[in-house]
């Protein structure tokens, strides 16, 4: 691959080099050492060490790829199946990952998560056109530090990305499925705009999300930290 400005990199491969020379062997050298240290110690301590080679997903090592056969790894048939022209398999709701965990929590019949950031999908199944689904759904990104904090509202039509230190973006995904062309600032949709930005926070209050208003917390952690939020995202008005 190659990105503007820059020369030419491997981007998904294998790598032919032996597990000692990579980067990370050394890193878990160190680390070995330091814990042999630490353990010599009558203090408590804990120890915390973050890499990924050499099981790179991107440029595996040769001999860990080779130890695999994909083939091999059994799956449930239905694994191959693309449903396609099967009455009921499709659906076109929002619906989100974190809702398979209440999902089979629900299918087990075991008591209901406490976590009110998702819900169970089997009414859907049992419904696909139920009118109590929801029609929006609330996507975040909580940065580094303050840094490319985001947060986004997802209807089956529009996008809203607040974008907590750079501009904010809105996306027509019919018109524009690919979202190319930012209509944050464009006159035709400042009203979905303005009802976009009011059901972000509708969604941030519902899920005690810091950026919200809701002080009344039901879940633990920290009591809401606005971090200057209003300044950044305007409140707007449904429709």
């Amino acid at each position: 691959m190659q990105w503007f400005g820059s020369e030419p990199f491997t981007m998904w491969g294998i790598n032919e080099i032996e597990e000692d020379e990579t980067s990370m062997w050394g890193v878990a050298e160190t680390g070995i050492n330091m814990m042999k240290k630490f353990a010599e110690e009558d203090k408590p301590w804990l120890f915390e060490m973050h890499f990924i080679e050499p099981h790179d997903a991107y440029t595996s090592l040769r001999k860990y790829r080779d130890r695999y056969d994909s083939s091999s790894i059994p799956v449930q048939k239905s694994f191959y199946d693309t449903f396609e022209n099967k009455p009921g398999s499709v659906c076109s709701r929002l619906v989100q990952t974190h809702d398979l965990a209440h999902t089979y929590i629900d299918i087990l019949g075991l008591p209901k998560l406490p976590f009110p950031d998702a819900r169970s999908l089997v009414p859907l199944f049992e419904d696909p056109n139920r009118s109590d689904w929801r029609d929006d759904i609330l996507c975040t990104f909580y940065g580094g530090e303050f840094i490319y904090t985001q947060r986004i509202v997802i209807t089956d039509r529009y996008k809203y990305v607040f974008n907590g230190f750079d501009y904010d973006e809105f996306y027509d995904l019919v018109e524009d499925p690919e979202e190319m062309n930012n209509c944050v600032n464009n006159p035709k949709y400042e009203i979905i705009v303005d009802d976009m930005r009011a059901r972000l926070y509708d969604l941030m209050n519902q899920f005690e999300d810091p950026y919200g208003d809701t002080q009344n917390r039901i879940s633990v952690g920290n009591p809401p930290n606005r971090y200057g939020a209003p300044r950044y995202l305007p409140r707007g008005k449904r429709m």
